[in-house]
């Protein structure tokens, strides 16, 4: 079982750690940009700041989470083990 994994996640190791990284800051630097744009538009202040946060914020765990999805196999335990915490999470809440 344990050996299935791991010739599951190779293609993932072996690919380009430091392309997605470019990837990932190449994200965080539009992010930066639009926060920045909409910054001179509104004239700043504290409109800037909460505007800035919650869109790095929303923009950093969506992009995160869109990148693992696409690296991680489809039929991994990774991704049944993420499937079922967050219908565990998600019933929880609803508690």
């Amino acid at each position: 079982m344990c050996e299935e994994v791991m010739r599951e996640t190779e293609p993932i190791a072996g690919s380009s750690v430091t392309g997605i990284a470019e990837v990932m800051r190449d994200g965080a630097a539009a992010g930066a940009r639009a926060a920045h744009d909409l910054w001179d538009l509104l004239g700043g202040g504290v409109a800037k700041g909460v505007y800035g946060s919650a869109y790095s914020l929303a923009y950093g765990a969506t992009f995160g989470a869109m990148l693992l999805g696409h690296l991680i196999p489809r039929e991994s335990l990774m991704i049944k083990g993420l499937h079922d915490g967050a219908g565990a999470a998600l019933t929880a809440f609803d508690a």
